[in-house]
């Protein structure tokens, strides 16, 4: 019988050892906390300073900052789950803002 290849989905980057397909789920509680927080704090200043919603323009500056204060607390998620949750959250941010 032949054993079945496992795929790899770990890379060593910087000394660190990455898990390649992590989701937003696989944070850590507190992780997940600050991601929010910086997400809705991105898209509240938007909306604040342009009274509207952010059109995709927008919410690809407003993704590329949240990116940015992910990367500087130095918390590997991959970007894809960012933006998925990005717009998964916008639904109710724009709710919680007009209603």
């Amino acid at each position: 019988m032949a054993k079945s290849k496992k795929t790899k989905i770990h890379k060593k980057t910087d000394g660190q050892l990455l898990q390649m397909n992590k989701s937003f789920n696989n944070l850590k509680m507190k992780q997940k906390d600050k991601i929010t927080a910086w997400v809705y704090e991105e898209y509240k200043k938007y909306v604040t300073e342009n009274e509207k919603v952010p059109d995709s323009e927008a919410d690809e500056h407003i993704i590329d900052e949240v990116l940015d204060k992910i990367n500087e607390a130095q918390i590997w998620i991959p970007s894809g789950e960012i933006v998925s949750y990005y717009y998964r959250k916008k639904v109710q941010f724009t709710r919680d803002y007009t209603g």
